[in-house]
């Protein structure tokens, strides 16, 4: 207190001098009794996520024309999953029903999102040069896909 006292502040200084340094001390005892910590964010960020036609076929279980994509993240999965946050560029449309197509009109099985889904992605950006590859209807449902599964999506709007 005697430092305070010859620090010469005014009455009204002098009043608020002791409850700031209270709080200075305060704030240090506490820290000082925390452990270290660091906190980390981890991200993931994956570019062009598309369907070429290969892809499309190598996915599809005959023969009733159902599809799985699983095998095609059976090796950076881990990788996905070992993110915090994972997010990816979806560089094709979902429009729910075929014809599905490779380049240059990207248009793939809604199987490829569920498939991202279980991989780990958390996000998907649609917005690109094939967001309207199935046109307005394509967009749409590429959206309601995504969401539909938990994911969110942006980029792309209603």
């Amino acid at each position: 207190m005697r430092q305070i006292e010859n620090l010469r502040f005014s009455a009204g200084e002098r009043n608020d001098a002791l409850p700031r340094l209270l709080t200075a001390l305060f704030f240090l005892l506490l820290t000082a009794a925390l452990p270290a910590q660091t906190d980390t964010l981890r991200l993931l960020f994956a570019g062009d996520i598309m369907g070429h036609t290969p892809q499309i076929k190598s996915a599809e279980k005959t023969p009733n024309k159902q599809y799985d994509y699983t095998a095609c993240f059976r090796y950076v999965r881990p990788i996905i999953e070992s993110a915090d946050l994972a997010i990816g560029n979806l560089e094709l449309t979902l429009p729910g029903k075929p014809p599905y197509t490779g380049y240059p009109m990207f248009r793939s099985p809604d199987a490829l999102a569920e498939a991202l889904k279980e991989a780990g992605f958390d996000i998907l950006v649609t917005a690109n040069n094939h967001s309207n590859d199935s046109r307005g209807a394509g967009v749409i449902s590429t959206i309601n896909t995504v969401r539909g599964l938990g994911f969110q999506q942006t980029g792309t709007f209603k």
